[in-house]
């Protein structure tokens, strides 16, 4: 109620799970993300995400810039499929965000296997509702629950209603001849 009283709204829930440590490194097909992918994660972004939500956390690829730069992964690797990105991982030191576009169980299964092998002592994942299959995988993979994030948003616009229109002769304006 306070949250809603302050303007804030809903926007994302997000679910974060234990990171078993393998601390082997798997044969991997993703790849580490250069400069020039940043587009194309941004794409990916765009096709993976519900639009309600990009909406609100990053319209623009700025935005997305930020949201990305919020998630604190010092590494990021993508996945080059049919001539597009297909998939992102971003491991940072503490959490781990995971964006795939269709991906089927192999391409989950690769970016879990990522994970485990690069993050660190106290790892998480963080899943976010839309990303069901992610989830299963992982629950599936031994993943323990941790607990529940809420992502919140504030309408930082007023909005106002329209004006009402008056009407006005239209003699009153010369008309070009």
């Amino acid at each position: 109620p306070a949250l809603r009283r302050g303007g804030f709204f809903a926007c994302r829930l997000e679910r974060l799970y234990v990171v078993p440590l393998t601390g082997k490194e798997h044969e991997t097909p993703f790849r580490p993300a250069t400069r020039t992918d940043r587009h194309g994660v941004f794409r990916l972004y765009c096709r993976a995400v519900p639009e309600v939500v990009r909406r609100v956390e990053a319209p623009t690829q700025q935005d997305w810039r930020a949201v990305l730069d919020s998630y604190d992964a010092g590494r990021e690797f993508v996945l080059d499929r049919e001539g597009r990105l297909s998939a992102w991982v971003g491991i940072g030191e503490r959490e781990s965000h995971v964006l795939i576009d269709d991906g089927g169980e192999s391409v989950v299964d690769a970016a879990l296997d990522l994970i485990e092998g690069h993050s660190g002592r106290h790892a998480t994942l963080v899943v976010a509702e839309h990303q069901g299959n992610i989830e299963r995988v992982a629950c599936e993979r031994g993943y323990t629950a941790l607990g529940v994030r809420l992502m919140c948003a504030r309408r930082l616009a007023v909005l106002d209603t329209l004006k009402e229109v008056v009407a006005v002769p239209a003699e009153n304006f010369a008309l070009p001849q």
